[in-house]
This record gives C-alpha cells, structure tokens and sequence, in this order.
C-alpha cells in the first residue's frame, strides 16, 4: 500500500519505515485506510485495489482502529461518529475532519504511544500522543539498537 509512490521525495524514509511495522505492532486508523483507498483509487483499478490494500494489511500485520460505538441505538451511535466527535475534536483542536478523524480514533484506542504520519504539523501540539515522521522513527529505532 506505501509503497505505491516511488516519486514521492519520502520514498527511500517510506520504504525503511514500512519494512519495520511488521515487528512493531503498528495499528491503522480506520479512517487513515479509507483516505488512502481514496487516494489510490485515482490509479488502480477496483481489482487492483483490492489486492493492494489486502496485500498491505497481511503483509505489515497492521491491526484496523474501529470506532467504538457510544450508543446502543445504530443511528445514534452512526451520528456521534461521523459528526458530534468529530465536530468537536475540529473545534477544539483546530483540525481538518480527516485529521480529526485519524487522530481521534488512535486516542480512543489507547494501545499506542506513538503517531506515526508525514503530516506531522497537522498534528502536534494537538494530542496527548507523540507525533513523529516516519523518518524519524526509523532514527529514533536505529539509535535504540545501537544503545546509543
């Protein structure tokens, strides 16, 4: 799945980053996987498409990030999700409704200490979790092997 656009200027930090999250227990906000299906839609076809993001997810052994419903009724908890959580976390935090999105759900899950996204400036001083480059994981990682 990241590794579909050798053009980008982050490809070589990209393809590092991305042969490290099979042994780091990465989890994926539901919201992040469907931007990207989005935007990969543009040059796959259905079929491609498919393989790519199923390919991804084994082959990185990625967890999804699900919502968790906060109502028992379905349309309620649909409304909280699409739009009361979100509405407030754009409010309060200034963030565009993906961002928001993604960034709500990895605070929600609670598993990870660490928010991984080229978009860094989206994102900091705006979540409790540390928010890094791919780049900079990958020096954070090889720094720790290296006991320095």
């Amino acid at each position: 799945m990241l590794r579909s656009y050798e053009r980008d200027q982050n490809w070589a930090d990209n393809e590092e980053f991305v042969a490290l999250l099979p042994e780091l227990g990465a989890g994926l906000p539901i919201y992040a996987l469907l931007e990207y299906i989005g935007i990969a839609s543009f040059n796959h076809n259905p079929r491609q498409l498919e393989r790519l993001v199923s390919a991804t997810l084994l082959d990185l052994r990625l967890s999804l990030i699900f919502p968790r419903p906060s109502s028992e009724e379905p349309l309620a908890a649909l409304h909280d999700e699409i739009f009361i959580k979100a509405y407030e976390y754009m409010k309060q935090r200034q963030m565009s409704y993906g961002d928001a999105q993604v960034l709500r759900l990895a605070e929600e899950d609670g598993r990870h200490d660490l928010f991984v996204t080229w978009n860094a400036r989206h994102f900091r001083g705006r979540s409790p979790i540390e928010i890094i480059t791919p780049a900079q994981l990958v020096r954070r990682l090889k720094l720790n092997a290296s006991g320095a």
